[in-house]
């Protein structure tokens, strides 16, 4: 069989800002030696310059064709720009290129002008969550603190349209994967057909999160104690208040613990720890990160922790577990699959300081329990959560999703032929 031509659709790239661009870089990174690939993305400004189309194809090592269609200044209205730009660009390249199949994303939803008008070719959507299991969290979030930031707010003012077109993609998709059984079910609660769904789980880089990976950095500005740390954007859905709401039960119970935060700007938490007495000698604040440095990060934290109110399979939990780091994490979405509770890493409820802080406490003062369950964690991932067995499963996803809408056009052409 000839290599599958496939155009992926990554509103969220490189740089990477959230989940979805992390699962578009490392997806198309294993997709690229098995299959001829085309990537639609945008070029987002940054604090540390442009990002051209040829630094994206020098870090996929030039295996893949990059086609930079739109840009981003924001963190919400952008997809509208790249969803017109979608629409402009894509019907002529597909024509060009002789894509067999288009790979969208969702919530981003960027081919859904374009599917109004053009049904030649076959879609796939990978879908990480719903418009309504994001309002589900932000309403969780909202009821713990207040203080949405403005992507949610967004979400909120547009959620009428964006449910409708979340209807219409879904209802428009060839075929469906999703990271997660959790997902499946929220799909099937949607309308969407099982027959339809397929999960694939998220991977991980193995060979780069690891207990021994290069680059291991001192989180606290060298001072001792353990080490928590919390890896993500600083929001209220991804349970940060949470965590702000438990460290000062942690430090009375471990005095010496400090915490790192990796994944927002300084302004964004200190607007979220805004009238809160917490030990500034305790609080490390390391940033937005390049991806090249998270290894080192995790690998030097004592316990990682991910209280969100909703959530998939989220890529920083993956990442803690395959650097045999333990986890405590939110007992919601999909990470019940990944985390086995009291085996792999420790689940809490959701929205609960005094739960997180006691888990996290008996973790940092039991130091062969976490040992030992990062060590479980990381074969976990090793054995089930590799990005190498993601993209088989994705290639033969493509395939049959190609083969089975060729065979359904044969069959309906089959009777003219006859005559």
């Amino acid at each position: 069989m000839g290599s599958l031509r496939i155009c992926l659709l990554a509103p969220d790239f490189l740089p990477v800002w959230g989940g979805a661009g992390t699962y578009a870089v490392e997806i198309a990174r294993e997709l690229s030696s098995r299959v001829d690939l085309t990537i639609l993305t945008l070029e987002r400004e940054s604090a540390n310059g442009a990002f051209p189309k040829e630094r994206m194809e020098e870090l996929l090592d030039h295996r893949v064709r990059v086609e930079v269609i739109s840009t981003a200044r924001d963190n919400f209205r952008y997809n509208a720009a790249f969803q017109l730009a979608v629409l402009r660009r894509l019907p002529a390249l597909a024509r060009e290129e002789r894509f067999d199949l288009v790979h969208s994303q969702h919530a981003h939803m960027p081919d859904v002008l374009y599917r109004r008008f053009d049904r030649s070719i076959p879609v796939l959507r990978t879908v990480h969550s719903t418009i309504a299991g994001q309002r589900v969290g932000i309403d969780l979030a909202e009821r713990f603190g207040g203080g949405l930031d403005s992507s949610e707010h967004w979400q909120i003012a547009l959620e009428p349209l964006l449910r409708y077109a979340e209807w219409m993609t879904l209802r428009d998709s060839d075929q469906i994967a999703t990271v997660s059984h959790f997902m499946e079910g929220q799909l099937a609660a949607l309308g969407v057909p099982r027959s339809k769904i397929r999960v694939v789980y998220n991977g991980v880089r193995v060979d780069r999160f690891r207990p021994d990976a290069p680059g291991r950095r001192p989180l606290s500005n060298g001072a001792g104690g353990p080490i928590v740390l919390y890896s993500g954007r600083p929001t209220l859905m991804k349970g940060i208040g949470v965590l702000i709401e438990a460290i000062p039960r942690v430090l009375q119970e471990v005095p010496d613990a400090h915490f790192a935060f990796a994944g927002g700007s300084e302004a964004e938490f200190q607007s979220l720890t805004r009238g809160r007495d917490l030990p500034p000698d305790r609080i490390h604040l390391l940033g937005r990160l390049p991806y090249d440095d998270l290894p080192g990060v995790y690998e030097s934290a004592d316990v990682a922790v991910a209280p969100t109110f909703a959530d998939n399979v989220p890529f920083w939990v993956m990442e803690a577990m395959a650097s045999g780091v333990p986890v405590v994490a939110s007992r919601v979405g999909g990470i019940p699959e990944i985390v086995a509770d009291g085996k792999t890493g420790l689940l809490v409820t959701p929205g609960s300081p005094s739960e997180l802080a006691d888990s996290v406490v008996a973790l940092l003062k039991d130091e062969e329990r976490r040992r030992a369950l990062g060590q479980a964690a990381r074969t976990e991932v090793v054995d089930r959560f590799t990005w190498a067995r993601a993209a088989t499963e994705t290639v033969q996803l493509y395939r049959s999703t190609v083969d089975h809408l060729a065979e359904g056009s044969s069959a309906v052409q089959s009777p003219a032929v006859a005559l």
